[in-house]
């Protein structure tokens, strides 16, 4: 018959071993197994079957480098173990670092502008750093803030600073200094082009006419015509032109870019004349009077006086005198009142039998262009003194 036993069978688990990561330095970075199991990160330790090889890599994070490993394996390859073991990856950060660059500026004499400095993160993590203008030209100021902070988390950061020049800042450019500080980097620097251009200008002209003369000034200065009757003003700056006539001379008004005879008002390139006209010349005439004793000599002054205008000659003529008595000096003498009055002197005889006594004596003037003056004198002839 068939018989039967029993026996017992035992399975028993593969043995393990098991491997533990960890990581340090100041940097950051992730290391995986292959076979997988270890994913440091955030799982860092395993357990594999025995005999089974592991191979551990380390990946380093954007802003850190691998240093290497230290316990089981060295080195900064890849890390082979077969055993139970404790593996330390080292990572260390990138230390940070950056470049600067500046745009260039124009500001206008008598006002202002700005540019903009950039601070581009070339390594490691981003830190503040700040940025400064340096020495200005003479005439122009900072009105932005000066050492300003920005950080280049994103790769890069901006910062902007403001000028202003004065309208007499010199014209010209200039390059300027803008350096960079963050702490354990060594300091950076650029320059960028700083140009101050001249205010825009407009030539203002003036011209004389007429017969007449005077001068004509502006305000504010630069025009003085008189001699200097042109010149240059800022663009925008309204001049005012007044004439002046000379004292023989009377102003008859503008023309071209003002009309009138008021004050000329003018704020972009224009060409201006005054025109001065002479006043024409006019006199009077005086004489004084005179007496002769028959058988003697005598004699007067006319006297031409100016009354208006630039004194020209005037011709002086006395007229018909009384019977016994004759002019002794030249008749039509001329004389030019240039000081405002001029005199001629004439000088008459009486005849023994000239008739005694007291005649109006005509006296004439004329002069180019001036109608005809006359005033009259009178002339005394006185008998001889007798004794009886």
């Amino acid at each position: 018959a068939a018989k039967s036993t029993t026996f017992s069978l035992a399975v028993t688990a593969i043995p393990t071993y098991t491997l533990s990561v960890t990581k340090s330095g100041t940097g950051s970075g992730t290391v995986t197994s292959n076979p997988a199991g270890i994913s440091c990160g955030g799982t860092c330790s395993a357990s594999y079957n025995q005999g089974t090889t592991v191979t551990l890599t380390a990946a380093n994070a954007v802003d850190s480098t691998f240093a290497g490993w230290s316990g089981a394996c060295s080195g900064t390859g890849t890390c082979i173990v077969s055993s139970v073991a404790s593996v330390t990856a080292t990572f260390n950060l990138i230390p940070f670092d950056y470049s600067l660059s500046a745009s260039g500026v124009t500001v206008q004499q008598g006002s202002t502008g700005s540019n903009t400095v950039t601070v581009t993160r070339t390594a490691g993590t981003a830190q503040p750093v700040t940025v400064s203008v340096g020495t200005l030209p003479a005439g122009v100021t900072l009105t932005s803030a000066n050492n300003q902070v920005c950080t280049p988390t994103a790769g890069t950061c901006s910062v902007s600073f403001s000028y202003s020049a004065l309208v007499s800042a010199t014209v010209g450019s200039t390059s300027v200094s803008v350096s960079g500080a963050s702490s354990g980097v060594a300091a950076k620097s650029t320059t960028f082009s700083l140009a101050v251009t001249a205010i825009p200008t407009y030539t203002l002209s003036v011209a004389k006419a007429g017969t007449g003369s005077g001068t004509v000034t502006s305000n504010p200065a630069g025009i003085s015509c008189g001699s200097t009757c042109s010149a240059s003003f800022n663009q925008g700056t309204n001049v005012t032109l007044a004439a002046s006539a000379n004292a023989d001379s009377t102003f008859a008004g503008w023309s071209g870019a003002c009309s009138g005879t008021g004050t000329c008002i003018v704020s972009s390139a224009a060409s201006v004349t005054a025109a001065f006209n002479l006043i024409p010349f006019d006199y009077s005439l005086s004489a004084s009077g005179v007496t002769l004793q028959q058988g003697s000599t005598g004699s007067n002054t006319v006297t031409v006086t100016r009354t208006a205008g630039t004194a020209q000659p005037v011709t002086v003529s006395v007229g018909t005198l009384p019977a016994g008595v004759t002019l002794t000096s030249a008749n039509n003498q001329v004389c030019t009142p240039t000081a405002g009055s001029c005199s001629v002197s004439f000088s008459y005889s009486a005849s023994t039998s000239a008739t005694v006594g007291s005649t109006s004596v005509s006296v004439s003037g004329a002069s180019s262009g001036v109608a005809a003056k006359s005033t009259t004198f009178s002339l005394a002839v006185t008998a001889i003194p007798t004794y009886t």
